[in-house]
């Protein structure tokens, strides 16, 4: 390479071999015996220093480099509750001992500066002088049935010898206390990486100090396994010690305190240069699901059915209400997660119209003269026979009622676009139908113009109204929403776009599970399945796990492929797994996921793995492969897969460390099939999905019964924490496989 032509032109007057490059214009240029000649451009003329601006690039790429804006506004979909500064918008609760301790807003211009990323508008404040009292402050949350809470915020401690205390108490509904866990960081342990864990009343609370900007530390603290019965969180900040020694002061600077319902809190508006690694992934049913909750969280007044409230009112005895577990039934239909919990009320009317499900609600007179309810139900005319019908009635606080509003809905009307309209007793009413997935169908009812003199609302959901004595029927309902408003968003419903699946290409896609009693869900298929979570955090369209427990890589001598692979017998193998899936010819999978291998005893084959597939530069066919080898079985399972479903994406998951320290699953052995499978997968050009290595599953840690995080018997991750991690793990790296 030479600056211009005239220099390669003075330094090689008589010609040189090769191609040389001029600087000044990018063309490649040769000698061709007599004379120098250009051969146009090499390569396109730079592009300035800061000429290409982020707005010019996709979402996707945006992210990927950090901008700032976007991740801001995607990141700040995922928060619940945020207490300080954000949505609640007064100050906590000031518990203090000692006069000398004062709390106040300041502006976050400081944290701003630190941060290169927008935090919220104000920062609280707390300087104390300690006189031996105590010093805290704290915020109320209502809580969802829901296991696992993760708090965060930006701590810095000014003038601190001493240290803060996050502390959790969970209350019931009666305001019993459940527990009450304290994680204390003192200034020595103020560094990035530091954790804790605490356990009470069964939850356990796991503290990280995550990372630093300028004096600020993000310090979150995840509770597990909280009770199904806590209807509330207090979370304190307090300093450690409690009781502040005379003399000693400090102040405390709090910013963006926040809550999620998940393990994986993420400090939004933390920034750093790895910023694909440190936010994915974000699938569109969080983005959405957030968004939704975002807009209708001003309005929204109750979740009622699947949700802290309970079970609505049933007004005949001769019909039963129960919950149903919804994660198959409405999710896969659906594709994005509904509320937990199905109600499903069977009735046989013993005369007409009396059976119905009802839930009251205590409204302010004048407040509002609008709201609406919205609901899912299954349209089964199996089921519910003639038809259904919406109801509302409303009442003053004593006298008759002064509305009854409702509509029978028939089967035939049942359809996506039906509407119907009127007025009664001066109220107008409206009743949507519509959208339709899979079975269910999404029903709204709205009222406006409710009288002030209405001081309760009934809102029904009953089968056709007329319906003669001695019928039967089932109605099965999901995410009974309740909103102040005559317009109803239903927050888990998600459309497709053809931009939102361009930015996350691994919406919709078709899954395919195989392996043993790690992805099989021994302990509960349906509650522990970190496969079908996985899928749900993908925004999949669909699983097939053929998984069995006990099952194995390597066929036994005497192993039948017939399909049927049992437990305990020589026929639970891959292979035969595979045979399952040939004999029944399910729908083209789009990622096939095999994890197998912890159940394998032997650690070598008889002969190189290369004579599974060549011998003397000759293809061995496949029928020929030893499938009693590690090479054989996994090119022949490879192989056949690819053959049947040849647009799948295969991925092949290495075995976890476990606190099983015997022979077969010590650390060593594990990591001898953690060799084998990364080398055949290279072999055979398939990716890996490296448990051993990166899952956080570490054997010293779940060897330990009393410290166990992602087990619960020292190998198979059926908790809820466990759960959550594997099926985090595993949809990080097909997110990152199927993102360009």
């Amino acid at each position: 390479m030479r600056a211009n032509l005239a220099a390669l032109k003075a330094e090689f007057p008589n010609g040189a071999e090769g191609i040389w490059i001029t600087q000044d214009n990018g063309w490649w240029n040769f000698w061709d015996g007599a004379k120098w000649n250009d051969g146009g451009p090499f390569q396109s003329i730079m592009l300035a220093d800061g000429s290409v601006n982020l707005s010019a690039l996709s979402d996707r790429l945006r992210e990927l480099l950090g901008d700032k804006a976007l991740i801001n506004e995607r990141m700040s979909l995922d928060i619940t509750n945020k207490f300080v500064g954000m949505r609640v918008g007064t100050q906590p609760t000031a518990v203090t001992q000692t006069s000398s301790t004062t709390l106040a807003w300041i502006d976050n211009n400081g944290i701003k500066a630190a941060l290169p990323i927008e935090v919220c508008p104000k920062i609280l404040k707390m300087s104390y002088m300690g006189n031996g009292g105590g010093v805290n402050f704290y915020a109320n949350l209502d809580i969802v049935e829901n296991p696992v809470y993760s708090f965060g915020a930006w701590i810095k401690p000014e003038g601190f010898s001493i240290g803060i205390q996050p502390r959790l108490r969970g209350y019931n509904v009666g305001g019993t206390l459940l527990f009450d866990i304290t994680l204390a960081v003192t200034a020595a342990n103020m560094i990035e990486g530091y954790t804790r864990t605490e356990t009470n009343g069964g939850v356990t609370g796991i503290l990280n100090v995550q990372t630093k900007f300028a004096g600020y530390y993000y310090i979150s603290v995840t509770l597990y396994d909280i009770p199904p019965t806590c209807t509330k969180i207090s979370e304190y900040f307090q300093t450690d010690p409690y009781t502040v020694p005379a003399g000693q002061s400090g102040t405390v600077h709090v910013c963006d305190w926040s809550c999620i319902i998940d393990e994986n809190i993420f400090s939004y508006i933390t920034y750093d240069d790895n910023v694909n690694n440190r936010f994915m992934p974000v699938t569109n049913e969080q983005l959405f699901n957030r968004n939704m909750q975002g807009i209708n969280q001003k309005n929204r007044i109750n979740f009622n059915i699947g949700f802290r409230d309970g079970m609505p009112t049933i007004t005949n005895a001769e019909s039963t209400i129960e919950w149903l577990n919804n994660i198959t039934e409405l999710n896969a239909p659906l594709k994005i997660n509904v509320s937990k919990k199905i109600l499903k009320m069977t009735w046989h009317t013993i005369s007409a119209s009396l059976a119905w499900v009802v839930k009251t609600l205590p409204i302010v007179p004048g407040d509002s003269s609008s709201y609406v309810m919205g609901f899912w139900l299954k349209r089964d005319a199996a089921e519910l026979t003639t038809g259904m019908a919406s109801r509302i009635r409303g009442y003053p606080t004593s006298g008759g009622m002064l509305f009854d509003i409702y509509r029978n809905i028939t089967f035939t009307e049942l359809h996506e676009g039906a509407a119907f309209n009127g007025i009664i007793g001066g109220v107008n009413w409206k009743i949507s139908v519509g959208p339709i997935y899979g079975d269910y169908i999404y029903i709204t009812h709205s009222v406006t113009n409710i009288p002030i003199t209405c001081t309760n609302l009934y809102f029904y959901i009953q089968p056709y109204i007329g319906t003669v004595a001695d019928k039967t029927g089932i109605m099965t309902i999901c995410d009974w929403t309740i909103l102040e408003g005559d317009t109803i968003l239903p927050y888990n419903l998600y459309l497709y776009s053809a931009v939102e699946d361009s930015l996350r290409p691994w919406n919709n896609l078709k899954f395919m599970t195989l392996g043993d009693s790690i992805t099989a869900a021994i302990r509960d298929s349906v509650v522990y399945n970190w496969p079908l979570r996985m899928v749900q955090k993908l925004n999949g369209a669909s699983l097939v796990n053929v998984a069995v427990s006990g099952a194995v890589w390597r066929d036994w001598s005497d192993t039948v492929l017939d399909g049927n692979p049992i437990s305990g017998t020589h026929n639970n193998t891959i292979s035969n797994q595979i045979q399952k899936i040939l004999n029944n010819n399910y729908d083209p999978p789009d990622v096939i996921g095999i994890f197998a291998g912890i159940n394998d005893t032997t650690f070598t084959d008889p002969v190189p793995y290369e004579n599974q597939f060549t011998v003397n530069d000759v293809v061995v066919p496949l029928s020929n492969a030893d499938r009693t080898t590690w090479a054989g079985s996994m090119r022949y399972a490879v192989e056949t897969l690819q053959r049947k479903y040849p647009n799948a994406q295969i991925f092949l998951g290495t075995p976890m460390q476990n606190g099983k320290l015997t022979t077969t699953h010590n650390y060593d052995a594990v990591r001898k099939r953690w060799e084998i499978i990364t080398e055949l997968a290279a072999r055979l050009s398939v990716p890996v999905i490296d448990l051993f290595k990166e899952s956080g599953f570490y054997d010293l840690f779940e060897y330990d019964l009393a410290d166990l995080r992602w087990t619960y018997d020292q190998l198979h991750p059926a908790n809820p924490k466990g759960l959550e991690r594997l099926a985090t793990v595993v949809s990080r790296y097909i997110a990152r496989y199927f993102s360009v």
